[in-house]
């Protein structure tokens, strides 16, 4: 119950600031606008690149527009808790009868829906004007809802870890915003990674980079994605073995923590 109350909490403070969303609305529609523009300029009259229809690629930037508010944290979330670690409002948080991962856990649901409600609409207007030829089965759409369940708990544990480099430094905001910008070039966000060389792709694919956009966005187009079960096995393997590295370095900054402030 007391963690509904702090998404309840969250809610009412982005209701508080609503005149935010407005200028957010407006950053996504010129986004958007300009990468669609870019890549139909890009696939010109042949109306393809690599194996991409200029069709496929409209709908890969809009399913990627449209869902990844609701499941990546971004740099966000992990200034907000490198934030707290500088200004020392960590300690007010462990006062609490809270667990500070489910506090921030609480914090992030509650961001997500805020972008989601953000682009959700816009999304929704733009499908009235481009008419999107994606058949999804219930299968899929299992397959899809848990791949995006990976992503954002993927997502949040590694932004979460960087966030925690506050307990060593003193500036958050730059490491996270570079370490963002890099994620964005190899989990698909700026361009398919399969338009990366194959010992590239091949190398990405080991890394949890590839379940952050471009494997749920080929599930929502239904390309043919060869072994989907190891797919999702690398995606848990990476999510115990991001646990384990947080819990640890959460142990440690800790008592760095505590002992700096006695």
């Amino acid at each position: 119950m007391k963690y509904l109350y702090l998404f309840r909490t969250s809610l009412l403070e982005i209701i508080e600031y609503r005149a935010n969303i407005p200028a957010r609305s407006l950053a996504f529609i010129i986004n958007l606008s300009l990468t669609l523009l870019l890549w139909l300029a890009v696939t010109g009259v042949k109306g393809e690149i690599f194996s991409y229809s200029r069709n496929e690629i409209i709908y890969y930037f809009l399913f990627l527009s449209a869902i990844l508010p609701l499941v990546i944290g971004g740099g966000d979330f992990a200034q907000k808790i490198g934030s707290d670690i500088k200004n020392g409002d960590l300690g007010g948080i462990l006062l609490k009868p809270v667990t500070p991962f489910r506090y921030y856990l609480s914090l992030a649901v509650s961001e997500r829906i805020k972008d989601f409600i953000t682009t959700l609409p816009l999304v929704f207007i733009v499908y009235l004007f481009i008419q999107i030829n994606v058949s999804l089965e219930f299968r899929d759409v299992l397959i899809l809802f848990l791949s995006l369940a990976f992503t954002f708990a993927l997502n949040h544990l590694f932004m979460a870890m960087i966030g925690l480099m506050g307990f060593w430094t003193t500036e958050i905001g730059w490491t996270s915003t570079f370490i963002v910008q890099v994620i964005n070039l190899f989990s698909g966000v700026r361009f398919p990674i399969n338009f990366y060389p194959q010992m590239i792709f091949n190398l990405i694919g080991i890394t949890p980079f590839l379940y952050f956009g471009y494997f749920p966005a080929s599930i929502f187009l239904k390309r043919n994605i060869t072994n989907m079960g190891t797919a999702f096995l690398v995606q848990f393997i990476w999510l115990v073995t991001l646990f384990i590295l947080l819990k640890r370095i959460w142990s440690i900054g800790i008592k760095r923590y505590e002992g700096a402030s006695q």
